[in-house]
C-alpha cells in the first residue's frame, strides 16, 4: 500500500511540475559568427545550414524567457558558443524548431 501512495504522489507532482513546451531539436556543426543584439539576445550562424530551422536567414537565437532560458543560461552559453568558435569546434544546440526564431533551449561543445 505504501509504494501506491508513493507512485500517486509521483504523478501529481509531475503533473504540477512546469514544463518547457519546446520541440526537442539537436543540430552540430561549425560556427560561422556569434552576434549579441543591443536587445540583449544573441544570435548564432553556423558555418551550414540545416532544414530543421525554418527562418530563412538560419538564425539560431538565445533570448532571456525563451525556452526556458535565464539571464545567467545567457551569459554561460555566449561564453561556451564564443569558445567553440574560437577554438574552430563544433557546437551542439538544442533548439525549438517549431519556432520561426529557433530559440536555443541549452548547448555544448565537444573538445576532443
Amino acid at each position: 500500500m505504501r509504494q501506491v501512495w508513493i507512485w500517486a504522489l509521483l504523478g501529481f507532482a509531475s503533473m504540477a511540475a512546469p514544463t518547457n513546451s519546446i520541440a526537442d531539436t539537436w543540430y552540430s556543426a561549425q560556427v560561422h559568427w556569434v552576434y549579441p543584439t543591443s536587445n540583449g539576445d544573441v544570435i548564432i550562424r553556423f558555418a551550414e545550414t540545416t532544414p530543421l530551422c525554418t527562418n530563412t536567414s538560419n538564425y539560431f537565437y538565445i533570448r532571456v524567457n525563451e525556452a526556458g532560458v535565464t539571464q545567467n543560461a545567457l551569459n554561460n552559453m555566449l561564453s561556451v558558443a564564443l569558445t567553440a568558435a574560437s577554438m574552430g569546434k563544433a557546437l551542439s544546440v538544442n533548439f525549438d524548431e517549431t519556432s520561426q526564431n529557433c530559440f536555443v533551449n541549452r548547448l555544448y561543445v565537444v573538445f576532443n
